[in-house]
């Protein structure tokens, strides 16, 4: 970890970690084992991973398993939080100086990291510096989560190059649920590879958005046409109950 740039900002935030979603098609099975897969925030069924990242992009790890697209962010933090906590132990080899005060006094053999507003309470399993929620901040609150982005934002520059490299991992994912594990990890390690070889930009950033936007936007129009298709098929039973003779 010495030979990676820190966000001067946040210079004792050695990891930042986020999850990453892809569509699927829907599952077999009935719809009451299967709804879990639907994602709201997306309007699609999907599967999600969660990962850590240095500072510089990277990813630390390899990805979690992978969870149905419904569940929340911090349910999936809480059950791999763990394989975090041994990685953001501090070492004799580290030869940066711990400035940042937040959470040292908790935490004072650990370096921090950075998550979003969904993980809240995080920072009770492991040195999180969570981005605060809140209409009322303070300006220092502000300035501290504006802060906290700016090194976060590299996890979405991961899963932008993640995407715009792999078409397994950008479009709907089509394979057995089995072997998704694997799939997803050589494309991280493949991604990393790459990463060595041309830095992260905000260009990935930006692909990312995109390709999350139109996540969104098919899932919207798929809504759409089944709602009219169910809209027309009421109208055709109505019709063909006025037309039926009655006796």
């Amino acid at each position: 970890m010495c030979g990676v740039q820190r966000n001067p900002q946040c210079p004792s935030a050695k990891l930042c970690g986020d999850v990453v979603f892809q569509p699927c098609y829907r599952p077999k099975g009935r719809f009451g084992d299967v709804k879990c897969y639907f994602s709201g925030k997306h309007h699609r069924y999907g599967v999600k991973v969660e990962s850590v990242h240095y500072p510089n992009g990277i990813a630390a790890l390899p990805p979690s398993p992978h969870y149905p697209g419904s569940f929340h962010d911090f349910s999936i933090f809480l059950e791999n939080y763990p394989r975090y906590e041994v990685l953001l132990r501090k070492t004799p080899q580290d030869n940066i100086t711990d400035s940042y005060l937040e959470l040292k006094g908790e935490y004072p053999n650990h370096w921090g990291s950075v998550w979003d507003r969904a993980y809240q309470g995080a920072q009770e399993k492991i040195r999180a510096f969570v981005i605060k929620k809140g209409r009322n901040l303070s300006s220092e609150e502000r300035q501290r989560n504006r802060n906290l982005a700016e090194t976060r934002v590299k996890t979405e520059n991961f899963y932008g190059r993640l995407k715009k490299l792999w078409g397994v991992c950008s479009g709907t994912y089509r394979g057995d649920h089995e072997y998704y594990d694997d799939t997803i990890a050589i494309c991280f390690a493949l991604t990393n590879y790459h990463i060595s070889l041309r830095p992260l930009d905000a260009a990935d950033a930006t692909f990312y958005k995109h390709t999350l936007a139109a996540y969104i936007q098919e899932g919207k129009e798929r809504k759409q046409k089944e709602d009219e298709w169910a809209e027309g098929i009421e109208l055709e039973e109505l019709r063909e109950k006025k037309l039926t003779p009655s006796y």
